[in-house]
């Protein structure tokens, strides 16, 4: 593991790097609850224990870019799910604009949480939250953790997968840089969430 430093930005400013690691929402959990700061990323080359909506496997094998954000507004935002669609939404013209260089795509929003390339799978988003009550009235959310799955340069699927899973580089057969990516998304993510 190693941490980067990234002056000037409000997600991403401090990133913990892995090689592997069994989730990064598991280890945003963990950091949060220790005090991280709003905008803290953990990221991973790939998980063991990858995880999506409804506790369900999420494949996060090298080539792809697995990373999760602690982010504590300090006004009201919406619900969860509502949050999901939102920062799904964003990512999707994020991506959008970054592999229209290449190819004139556009990702299809299924339900709220993952966007499709060619009716395949390229990434998920996964909102969790832990709250406390300061009465039984007033529960609040102390934090969010965004967790983000994108498929990149991964130039196959194990077969069980391949009719519902795909990647940038089967796409259009080009790699990419999982860091432009993470710092694209996190500028892209800055701009509509409030603080």
């Amino acid at each position: 593991m190693r941490i980067i430093q990234i002056p000037d930005v409000r997600f991403g400013h401090t990133i913990y790097s892995y090689r592997l690691i069994d989730s990064t929402q598991d280890k945003a959990f963990e950091l949060a609850r220790q005090g991280a700061a709003d905008g803290v990323v953990v990221e991973t080359k790939a998980q063991s224990r990858g995880r999506g909506r409804e506790g369900k496997f999420w494949i996060s094998e090298n080539g792809g870019l697995y990373f999760s954000i602690i982010y504590r507004p300090q006004t009201s935002v919406p619900d969860s799910s509502a949050l999901t669609r939102i920062i799904g939404s964003k990512i999707k013209r994020v991506m959008e604009k970054l592999i229209s260089k290449y190819m004139n795509i556009e990702l299809k929003q299924r339900g709220t949480n993952d966007l499709l390339l060619n009716s395949r799978k390229l990434i998920g988003i996964l909102v969790e939250t832990e709250t406390y009550a300061s009465d039984l009235q007033d529960i609040k959310p102390e934090f969010y953790i965004i967790g983000i799955g994108v498929n990149i340069n991964q130039s196959h699927f194990p077969r069980h997968y391949e009719s519902v899973a795909t990647s940038i580089k089967i796409e259009i057969s080009k790699s990419f840089s999982r860091f432009r990516i993470l710092k694209e998304i996190c500028n892209g993510l800055e701009v509509i969430l409030p603080k």
